[in-house]
């Protein structure tokens, strides 16, 4: 238990390493679209060449968040976010984001005081009228914090589902059972015992011969655990999958479709 424990951790650093080359990129990406608007504006309005300024101004706060992401990573990994935590991990978060503002204005200005004096010359004041200025940088600072968090979360929920149904297939090719997640349970049903599938939304409709199950899944994800199973799964509409074994029938229905009983 304790390996897959740390399997898991060190698919999640990998996860987040990955995620924060990705940042780094776009931000680069944004960062230097802001730099050239403001040259671009500057000369357009007859103003004095800008020079090194926007580059100081918009890379020190890209390297702050930076710098901080990997805290927000952490936080998204101890804070769960769910139908039953949502409001408690909100509420944390809200907090989440007035220190993660703070750290990044911290940052950002320590980082500009020591390059002002180097590349401008000059020393860098970054308080005038001190609510307005945290006012200002806390809106932008919460939207930035909203969509990294929100982006850790959506791409965590993806590497564990891809996890989980890695998990299953090799189950699925080890004991020959399938494993189907209806709301809070996880079904272990013999593979041989499944009939046929037909998509529902983000949901299957499995059927056996005991019943029914809406399992939350795709079709592909499906078919991938029956196949390691041993099972010939035949996609047969692209809502639905049926065991090549519990075909008894087929009669052409016409405009080359086929009926299957």
């Amino acid at each position: 238990m304790s390996m897959a424990r740390d399997a898991i951790y060190k698919s999640e650093k990998r996860l987040d390493r990955s995620i924060w080359i990705w940042v780094a990129v776009i931000g680069f990406v944004f960062a230097l679209i802001n730099v050239t608007s403001l040259q671009m504006e500057a000369a357009r309005n007859g103003e004095p060449a800008l020079g090194i300024w926007p580059l100081i101004t918009e890379g020190s706060s890209l390297l702050s968040t930076l710098i901080i992401f990997p805290l927000l990573a952490y936080l998204v990994r101890i804070i769960p976010f769910s139908a039953e935590s949502w409001r408690r991990a909100s509420l944390l978060h809200l907090v989440g984001s007035i220190g993660f503002s703070a750290l990044h204005v911290s940052i950002m200005v320590g980082l500009r005081k020591l390059a002002y004096p180097v590349f401008l010359n000059q020393n860098y004041n970054f308080f005038g009228d001190v609510v307005r200025e945290i006012l200002y940088e806390y809106r932008k600072d919460f939207a930035s914090y909203f969509l990294l968090v929100s982006g850790l979360y959506v791409v965590r929920a993806l590497a564990q589902q891809s996890r989980e149904l890695e998990a299953a297939r090799l189950e699925a090719k080890k004991t020959g059972r399938l494993s189907l997640k209806c709301g809070a349970r996880t079904l272990h049903i013999p593979a041989e015992d499944f009939v046929y599938a037909q998509a529902a939304g983000n949901y299957v409709d499995v059927f056996i011969p005991t019943g029914q199950h809406l399992v939350r899944t795709s079709l592909t994800a499906l078919q991938k655990q029956l196949e390691a199973a041993g099972i010939q799964a035949l996609r047969i509409h692209r809502t639905r999958l049926v065991n090549a074994k519990a075909i008894g029938e087929t009669r052409p229905a016409g405009s080359s479709d086929l009926n299957v009983i």
